[in-house]
This record gives structure tokens, sequence and C-alpha cells, in this order.
């Protein structure tokens, strides 16, 4: 593992998370283990309780738009039995760091949005895009530094163009 999963992984909740190179000079396994890059790590990692401040401001803007994923989704019997494309977007007003960004610890990785909406469109079955794009907001917004999120959630195979919602959603 490396600085830039950590965050996409804590989403799963783990357990454990294992560094070996990605803690020693070099990122090479026979290296002594590098003080600078095992801090980078820990700070990467909340502990219980962490808590972030609320912040008012000034806030950047973190996306990903036009992810599409085949999944199986809808309340008809027939979008059941068959996968269909859907299309994500999401906008998420991000809390700016203090200075400008030397490692991982001073963004937000829009792998974050990603893999947030792959682990909950992953499942067998999502009944409706609403549920969905709910979803994605309410996990989002459990990262400490992200305030505001726009989910958009599209059907693309139900009509010519696309049917689906857009949600917007603020911490507290």
């Amino acid at each position: 593992l490396e600085a830039p999963d950590i965050a996409r992984l804590l989403l799963l909740a783990p357990d454990h998370l294992g560094f070996d190179r990605a803690a020693r000079f070099g990122h090479r396994a026979d290296a002594p283990f590098d003080r600078q890059a095992l801090a980078v790590l820990r700070d990467l990692i909340p502990w219980a309780g962490d808590v972030l401040a609320p912040s008012a401001g000034p806030f950047d803007r973190l996306f990903v738009r036009d992810l599409v994923l085949r999944l199986s989704i809808g309340a008809y019997r027939a979008e059941q039995d068959a996968r269909q494309r859907v299309r994500f977007t999401v906008e998420a007003e991000v809390a700016r760091a203090s200075a400008s960004p030397r490692d991982m610890r001073d963004v937000v990785s829009y792998d974050v949005i990603v893999e947030t909406i792959r682990m909950l469109a992953g499942r067998p079955h999502v009944a409706f895009v609403e549920m969905l794009a709910e979803e994605i907001a309410a996990t989002l917004l459990a990262q400490p530094r992200l305030h505001v999120v726009v989910v958009t959630v599209e059907k693309l195979d139900v009509v010519e163009g696309s049917v689906g919602i857009r949600i917007e959603r603020r911490r507290g």
C-alpha cells in the first residue's frame, strides 16, 4: 500500500492496513524505515475521536464527472434482470488546505468519490437512483473536509438521453 491508497481504503472500514515499502527509504524492502514517510502515513489515518472543526471557507471544488458504470438498478422487474448504464457526476466543496499541497495530507483525493460510487453501486441490485444518490452523499459527507456534495445519478438506457436525479446535501 502507498499513501494515496489510504483514503479510498478507509471507506471499507478495515481493521488493519499494512505498509512496508511505502514506509521505507526509496520504497525498498531492504531499506530502513523513513520517519518522514511514516509520519505522512500516520497522519492520513484518523484517530478515533478526531474531529475537524467546521470551516467557514474558503472552499475548492473537487469533482468526478461522467463516470459510467453498468449496474442492476430500478424498481421494475425487467430492470432487475439486466444491467444498465448509469452515469455519475459528483461535485464536492472541500475545505481549502492552508498552504499549497505538499503531499497527500494536504488534499482530498478524487479516489474517495470514485471508490464510494463503485462500492455503493457494486451491490447485486439497487432499487432507486434516489436511494443511491442519498447514500453517496451521506458517505462522502462523512469525510471531514467535505462540506457540500452535489450528486447526479442518470440512467442512460431508459429513454433517448437520460433520466435521473441531482441532489445537493450539506454537512449539518
